[in-house]
């Protein structure tokens, strides 16, 4: 059996670690409570954690923000009906607990649904990913070209035809004993 003085360090982080966690506890309790007394706004969750809550730009399921990139969070913005009617503002989440040490509430300010970009937004990147496209097909049916000639014997002349230039390199292996 251990002495009082030798686990007296064990216990005193274990108290300590315990009231962390009760305070914790509770003002995720607190920030709760408010979030949902207040749905037209984050102020009184503000309020009762001490904190601002901040406001990210817009981003999409593909895009989310790297303090928001947890699943939990994810499910929550883009299943959790915190979408209101017409992209308005929706309701304030519950708290969101993640990886044990964070909590989120969450509230959309606003929403645009997904939607096609106007041809004349795009049409510079469209015309670049055809000529890409089309590239990339040709150079595949060239190279099977000058495969097949090559493997009939016909080298030099598919070689210079497709505007090749073959340069032979020996090679002088040394062995060691």
């Amino acid at each position: 059996m251990k002495s009082l003085d030798e686990v007296r360090d064990d216990i005193a982080a274990k108290v300590k670690h315990e009231k962390a966690l009760d305070a914790y506890y509770a003002l995720q309790q607190k920030v709760s409570d408010a979030a949902s007394n207040d749905t037209e706004s984050l102020a009184g969750a503000e309020q009762a954690a001490g904190v601002k809550a901040t406001q990210t730009g817009w981003f999409s399921k593909d895009n989310l923000p790297e303090e928001l990139n947890f699943k939990p969070v994810a499910d929550a913005i883009f299943n959790g009906g915190l979408v209101g009617e017409n992209g308005a503002p929706g309701i304030n989440s519950d708290i969101i607990t993640v990886d044990g040490d964070r909590a989120f509430v969450l509230r959309i300010s606003e929403h645009k649904p997904e939607a096609v970009k106007p041809l004349a937004d795009v049409q510079e990147q469209v015309k670049a990913l055809v000529q890409h496209n089309k590239a990339e097909q040709q150079a595949k049916v060239d190279a099977e070209k000058l495969l097949v000639d090559l493997k009939a014997g016909k080298g030099a002349e598919a070689m210079q035809a497709a505007g090749l230039k073959c340069k032979h390199r020996s090679f002088m292996a040394s062995r060691k004993p």
